[in-house]
């Protein structure tokens, strides 16, 4: 036992000098880690040696066991053991310390590439914008940030539908209106933005797309609608990306003002149907200035996202990544509405039979969800297939199902699928991506139960016109 003893206790020592070395070989990260290993290495052996040294004594005082050195040949045993675990020790460390060295020149290859594509990227956005500056624009996104928040915090995302896609827009909207129907609202304030940098560029053939890390703190209160009682209160400090989007077409102004028409300069007084009053352009459409068409979580973004899930269609400069991605994501608002209705109206207009039978499957009338938030919308699948171009676009979300009548259960990560489809050769309107839930005629806004637009009489479930639901389906 004496024996064994010792070795344990050497052998504890001898480990825990490989790890110090180890967490200064591995650079920063690894030096935490490293550093936490080695001071519980340290300590373990410290407690090796105490609780063995108390026996030890007592049985020394007490006169029974006397103390006995090794013979030569358990000397030689015990130093074959220790050279043996300690060759073990040192090949081991040196696995670990070059897993460390092969995962920190990634790291630095990861990195410098990343830097290398945001200088190309900002040079290619340069090259056809010679006014466009990151500064100022981070300076404006942090405004339109903390705009949003405001109108979010009034209850109406109308003085802030100029800065919004439709899909954006649709989510607050319709989140306001359910928040209203369970008799409370939610109030943000003490705003603070910590960092606002830019996590991605990409210039495209069609649009400009800017993803704009937002590090944030504020006090997030709920607040009965009726007499304004405070229901909850927290202070909670997140990170979102805010996709920012922009015609590839389109000038940074020498001096743009806030709150005047990208276009022609005057004056600002818009509707939920965001026409500037004076040039009748659609201010929200990206064509003048950059909207914001995509909020997505810190858990769900990923850089260097693929934005090329049309290949497989035939080339339509109308037809892009961004204004499908925001056409689903009105859509999915919009099915959130018929589960809160308990009927289809909302979807009605937009769905082919097939893909309103499957909206009447998917819960309509049935349950409901309560406090959803959605991680991200993206383009999955796409192809050309029985005279229709198809595209499958999934939406990751997470929300409280509630079976009619009864309370919600726990919030759960979920994803839906929504095809869409339109006929071979059909071209899509014009400036009008980025507009899904306005008329494409007219350019009024759609009301959530129009089959056809109440201004001019024009269909949109039709997919010779364009894009339909064809099926809904969603998983978890």
């Amino acid at each position: 036992m004496r024996l064994l003893a010792a070795g344990v206790l050497l052998g504890a020592l001898a480990l825990a000098a490989p790890r110090a070395l180890l967490a200064r070989g591995g650079g920063g990260d690894s030096y935490s880690g490293g550093s936490r290993s080695s001071s519980g290495g340290s300590y373990s052996s410290d407690r090796s040696y105490s609780s063995e040294s108390s026996p030890r004594s007592g049985s020394s005082s007490g006169g029974g066991g006397g103390f006995r050195l090794m013979t030569a040949a358990e000397v030689r045993t015990w130093l074959k053991f220790m050279g043996g675990l300690l060759s073990l020790v040192i090949v081991f460390g040196g696995l670990v310390a070059a897993a460390d060295a092969r995962a920190a020149a990634s790291r630095r290859r990861a990195a410098a590439a990343a830097r290398q594509a945001a200088a190309a990227a900002l040079q290619e956005l340069r090259s056809r914008d010679p006014r466009f500056s990151p500064e100022a624009f981070l300076a404006r996104a942090e405004a339109v940030f903390k705009k949003v928040q405001e109108a979010w915090s009034e209850g109406d995302m109308t003085p802030v539908v100029h800065l919004l896609s439709d899909g954006v827009f649709e989510r607050f909207q319709l989140l306001l209106e359910l928040q209203r129907r369970e008799g409370r609202r939610n109030a943000v304030d003490q705003v603070r933005v910590h960092q606002c940098s830019v996590a991605q560029m990409r210039p495209g053939a069609r649009y400009d797309v800017i993803d704009v890390r937002i590090d944030a703190a504020c006090r997030d209160r709920y607040l009965s609608v009726k007499g304004g009682k405070l229901l909850k209160e927290s202070s909670e400090r997140f990170q979102e990306y805010w996709g920012f989007v922009r015609s590839a077409a389109a000038r940074t102004k020498a001096a743009p003002a806030e709150g005047h028409c990208p276009n022609c300069g005057s004056a600002l007084a818009v509707n939920d149907s965001a026409v500037c009053p004076q040039c009748k352009s659609w201010v929200d459409s990206g064509e003048f200035d950059w909207v914001v068409a995509e909020i997505t979580q810190s858990s769900a973004w990923r850089a260097g996202a693929a934005r090329d899930g049309l290949k497989t269609l035939p080339a339509d400069p109308e037809t892009t990544v961004q204004g499908l991605e925001d056409r689903a994501s009105m859509l999915f608002w919009r099915w959130q509405r018929c589960l809160s209705d308990a009927k289809p109206a909302a979807l009605e207009g937009w769905c082919t039979e097939a893909g309103l039978r499957s909206v009447m499957a998917s819960g309509v009338g049935k349950f409901r969800y309560e406090d959803c938030g959605v991680g991200a919308v993206t383009v999955s699948r796409s192809a050309v297939k029985g005279g229709l171009e198809q595209v499958e676009v999934r939406v990751r979300w997470a929300g409280r199902r509630a079976k009619n009548g009864s309370k919600p259960g726990k919030s759960k990560r979920r994803a839906t699928v929504i095809a869409l489809a339109r006929n071979a050769g059909v071209r899509a309107v014009p400036h009008a991506s980025l507009r899904s839930a306005h008329c494409a005629g007219c350019g009024a806004a759609i009301l959530p139960a129009g089959v056809v637009c109440a201004h001019c009489g024009q269909g949109f479930r039709d997919p010779a016109a364009g894009w339909v639901v064809t099926a809904l389906k969603t998983r978890g």
